[in-house]
């Protein structure tokens, strides 16, 4: 064999110094330099099940297509790694990677080989074959994992789904003979603390009913349920209607409302839907604001046609590294948790936001305060993004 650089104790050092098995071949196929851990796995695979066998003899000299044996029983593995490896040799391609199985008597193994051809001496090419075992069983147990989740889901969703009826009946129940007990429908109850006890009821009833009907949303969102119709909607008597519905629970807190949209600007939006989020908002900023504090909502139009609605409030804000938990389902801050609420009201309304192909953002307010602000796209950007995870979704 002629003398390279290859041959020297260096070129091999080097070699050795590689954790993964390998051989460098000349462009017969011949092995002329082979490292430890080839060797010493040569030796224990010769009776792996393997598409790609090592044979017990290979060393320097032998023939790696020789040695490199296909299994019996399936020879497509070999087939291509022997394609691939004689494409580097005559410089068809300047990489080939092949990741196959190798299962032993008591584990199972895959390896990932590449071949490449060795720089500055031509005709040379360096074999690898890297033990992906781990990698491969972790993407596995990411399957596994990945499919018991979505089980969970798909058993959660059933669940809720079944128990919504069973839960809200008996909550109707509840809050409409409470209700009956307060007004005095039947007549006067007789200790005043009876209709005290009845009002204790009734809005805990109606808290239990927001709660209940917020992990139904997330649960219909999740699983795809959520059934959007969009429809062109002017923006201000919207903004309007709910503010109006509001304005009871903010007066009883001494707040007040300061409307400014556009009366000509619309929106494409499901109203249902934009109106469970103006609502969603609005209520955080009751919640939020100091007692005689107002809430201004505001509608604006961008110059790329896109929409947005904001609601800012006079409260203490948010503090930045906390604005990311407060989209995530069930998770709020100090001040979330002291107000009540299950923690739902932003991950729903952020969902609806995107399935608008919109967004919902929170930012403090220099001034104080914070603003929640949903922004909808043009209507006919919103139109082709709705139908592209329509697509997407069958």
């Amino acid at each position: 064999m002629t003398e390279t650089p290859l041959s020297s104790d260096f070129a091999l050092s080097v070699l050795d110094s590689i954790q993964d098995t390998a051989v460098v071949i000349d462009r017969e196929g011949v092995i002329v330099l082979a490292n430890e851990p080839w060797r010493a796995f040569a030796e224990s695979n010769s009776d792996a099940d393997c598409q790609v066998q090592v044979g017990a003899t290979t060393g320097v000299g032998s023939s790696y297509f020789r040695e490199m044996r296909p299994e019996a029983g399936d020879l497509t593995g070999a087939g291509d790694a022997f394609a691939g490896v004689r494409q580097v040799l005559a410089g068809a391609t300047e990489r080939f990677e092949l990741e196959y199985p190798c299962h032993g008597p008591t584990e199972r193994r895959w390896f990932r080989m590449s071949a490449v051809p060795v720089a500055g001496e031509p005709g040379y090419v360096l074999i690898r074959h890297t033990n992906v075992s781990t990698l491969r069983y972790a993407k596995e147990e990411l399957v596994r994992a990945k499919e018991a989740a979505e089980r969970g889901n798909l058993v959660k969703s059933r669940f809720l789904a079944a128990m919504s009826h069973e839960l809200r009946t008996p909550l109707n129940a509840i809050l409409g003979f409470s209700e009956t007990m307060m007004l005095g429908a039947f007549g006067p109850i007789g200790d005043p603390r009876y209709v005290d006890h009845a009002r204790i009821i009734h809005d805990s009833g109606q808290h239990l009913l927001a709660v209940l009907n917020d992990v139904l949303d997330m649960a219909k969102i999740e699983a795809g349920k959520i059934d959007v119709h969009k429809a062109e909607l002017r923006l201000a008597p919207l903004l309007k209607t709910c503010v109006d519905s509001m304005r009871c629970d903010a007066e009883a807190r001494g707040l007040s409302f300061t409307i400014d949209a556009d009366p000509a600007l619309t929106c494409h939006a499901d109203a249902r839907l934009f109106k469970q989020v103006a609502l969603n908002l609005i209520s955080n900023a009751i919640k939020f604001s100091p007692k005689g504090g107002t809430i201004t909502v505001e509608g604006r139009a961008a110059e790329d046609g896109s929409v947005s609605a904001s609601f800012c409030d006079q409260g203490p804000g948010i503090h930045p590294d906390q604005i990311d938990t407060v989209f995530r389902e069930f998770e709020q801050t100090d001040l979330g948790r002291e107000a009540g609420g299950a923690g739902l009201g932003l991950p729903i309304s952020a969902n609806i936001a995107r399935l608008h192909g919109g967004a919902l953002t929170v930012q403090n307010r220099v001034s104080g305060g914070l603003r929640a602000t949903i922004t909808l796209p043009p209507a006919q950007d919103a139109k082709s993004r709705a139908n592209s995870r329509t697509a997407s979704a069958r």
